[in-house]
């Protein structure tokens, strides 16, 4: 057989039906994987953009609706002042700056609810208050409600006028630290405590060591300094409102509602809404602890962007009437 007859033999040799389907089955879960990745493009570039016109629909209905013409920034200072908690410094310092910085705010509330914290954490955010009322010149009144003790009373007098409920618990000026004696249980169940230190002082009040005068002394020495700068802050923030004498106001106690007015450590008892209306002559407040919710959405997508209708900030907070009689 010749080449030329041997070329046309294979030539006229027909593909197997078997292998001709798996290609054809091929091809088209090909072609299936070009067309899902095609949508999945066109769906990353027009799902943004979808979800930008919703918010901004949504964000321009819910301004003209809502949105009151005179408002005042409300900062809600809630449960323990304490690194790492929602009452932190860090936590409240975004909302307290926003809040100063709204031009359109009359005034800046701060809603306390707290029990307290660590001296420095409300001490920081004290004293941010006094930097912002300096640089705004915006008035801060303070508003207790359950509690407002402790550090949160340290925070409070930062504020030009304090109010709060008849029944609220108010003042507890004094510092404490709470621990345990330990060594006794040790000894009774034969456990020997090893510690190792450099440094004579290193060791200092180790609950597990028997108690030493020395100790005891260095420790309430810190605790008196403390102390003083607490009484200090409420000397400058209440001046000659304060009706009683150091002895009876500075020993840590605390009192309510109706008893801190009277010795001054409150300006009056009174609700949120008659507050309002007495010192800014307003009826809602603008809470910017929250975040609206397409303003975070709009955000994760466009990096912080930010949108502005009717003057009022797209990343800002929400707004709330107040009612007559409304718990907060």
């Amino acid at each position: 057989m010749t080449e030329s007859n041997r070329g046309e033999e294979r030539r006229n040799v027909s593909v197997p039906e078997t292998l001709l389907d798996r290609m054809v089955t091929i091809l088209e879960k090909e072609h299936r994987s070009r067309a899902i990745r095609f949508y999945l493009l066109v769906g990353a570039i027009i799902l943004p953009s979808l979800i930008y016109a919703v918010a901004t629909s949504a964000f321009l209905n819910k301004n003209q609706e809502q949105n009151p013409k005179e408002y005042a920034a409300l900062v809600k200072i809630d449960g323990e002042i304490a690194d790492g908690k929602e009452a932190s410094a860090l936590a409240i310092m975004p909302a307290l700056e926003s809040a100063f910085k709204d031009e359109k705010a009359k005034g800046v509330v701060l809603l306390i609810n707290s029990p307290g914290g660590t001296p420095v954490q409300a001490g920081v955010i004290h004293d941010r208050i006094l930097e912002l009322k300096q640089k705004y010149h915006k008035p801060v009144i303070a508003m207790g409600r359950d509690m407002m003790t402790s550090g949160a009373y340290m925070v409070a007098v930062a504020a030009d006028k304090i109010y709060a409920n008849e029944a609220s618990l108010v003042g507890s000026v004094g510092v404490v630290i709470r621990g345990f004696g330990l060594s006794n249980v040790l000894q009774r169940y034969g456990v020997e405590r090893r510690v190792y230190a450099a440094g004579k002082n290193k060791n200092t009040m180790d609950p597990f060591s028997p108690e030493k005068a020395e100790d005891v002394a260095k420790t309430k020495e810190m605790l008196d300094k403390i102390h003083q700068q607490f009484i200090a802050k409420v000397k400058a923030g209440r001046g000659n409102r304060l009706k009683k004498d150091d002895d009876f106001l500075f020993t840590g106690g605390y009192w309510t509602g109706t008893e801190a007015q009277e010795y001054g450590l409150i300006d009056a008892v009174a609700d949120l809404p008659k507050v309002l209306q007495d010192n800014f002559g307003v009826e809602a407040l603008k809470d910017m602890n929250k975040k609206d919710f397409f303003a975070e959405l709009s955000k994760k997508f466009f990096g912080g962007f930010s949108l502005s209708a009717n003057g009022l900030d797209f990343k800002s907070g929400v707004y709330a009437e107040v009612e007559p009689g409304q718990i907060y």
